[in-house]
């Protein structure tokens, strides 16, 4: 029997390829993300320098030359990455978007669009 729970499947992004970018927003301040490792219509993975809880409430955005949307979403889980064997620094998160935002999320999804990588 497998562990998996996610509703939906995840897929990489390609952020080399990007004209835009993404960024957080909690404790009152905006972050960068630049180490996303899978994304869904439910959800995305993403690695960083400092632990956030679980349960927060945060904002993520995405903003292009033409596009920019920006949804609620609560850290899922927070692992630090010595616990995955990976001598880095740093943390891997999940976050759930709010499933009562579907055109939001699928917003954020149709601007990653372009960015996923179909053969992982």
């Amino acid at each position: 029997m497998s562990n998996e729970r996610r509703r939906h499947t995840r897929l990489a992004l390609r952020t080399p390829e990007m004209d835009g970018f993404f960024r957080i927003h909690f404790n009152e301040e905006w972050y960068p993300l630049t180490d996303i490792h899978d994304v869904s219509i439910s959800g995305m993975g993403f690695r960083f320098a400092t632990p956030i809880n679980p349960g927060t409430v945060l904002r993520i955005s995405y903003m292009s030359r033409d596009f920019e949307t920006t949804l609620p979403a609560t850290v899922k889980w927070c692992r630090d990455k010595a616990q995955d064997g990976n001598p880095a620094v740093g943390y891997t998160l999940a976050l759930e978007f709010d499933m009562k935002n579907v055109n939001e999320n699928m917003l954020m999804f149709m601007a990653l669009r372009k960015f996923l990588d179909p053969f992982t």
